[in-house]
């Protein structure tokens, strides 16, 4: 197999790095004490959380160190306390970010290494299910998220 390059190292770290943070977000966003309609659509994005966990095997398999995965959801939970209860905020910047962790996926997909396990087109599909939640509870567009896209993890293995 050829040598991956410094360029997916890197990409691999941040986009691992990426998901554990937004894992933790969501999580602390989504709290069990708190209530409310945002509060249970953040629940369900809570519930898709593990990307990070599909992207540690090639980690691993290429020996790529991302760096202390505490930290990293540290940053998250930083960030949800932050918030508070204002989750306003939340949904412009997801949508902001999607387009960015989309671009960065794509890109990853296109330096891979061959013969290697690729989630690219999973963890895209998650990127987009979440912009469309973000976009919906700003007022602009339909929530995909809604109509179990959040379900689709389960036809693929782990």
């Amino acid at each position: 197999m050829p040598e991956p390059t410094s360029e997916f190292n890197s990409l691999m770290a941040t986009s691992y790095q990426g998901e554990l943070l937004g894992e933790a977000l969501f999580s602390s966003l989504a709290s069990p004490g708190k209530n409310g309609a945002t509060v249970r659509r953040l629940r369900s994005c809570r519930s898709r959380t593990g990307d990070a966990e599909l992207l540690r095997p090639v980690l691993t398999q290429l020996d790529i160190d991302p760096g202390d995965d505490g930290a990293h959801r540290q940053k998250g939970e930083a960030q949800a306390e932050l918030l508070g209860d204002n989750h306003a905020p939340v949904h412009g910047a997801l949508r902001r970010r999607t387009t960015m962790v989309i671009d960065r996926y794509n890109r990853l997909r296109s330096v891979s290494p061959p013969d290697t396990y690729w989630p690219w087109n999973l963890l895209i599909a998650h990127e987009e299910a979440l912009a469309s939640f973000a976009s919906a509870r700003a007022g602009r567009g339909p929530d995909v998220a809604r109509s179990g896209a959040w379900t689709y993890s389960s036809d693929f293995p782990r």
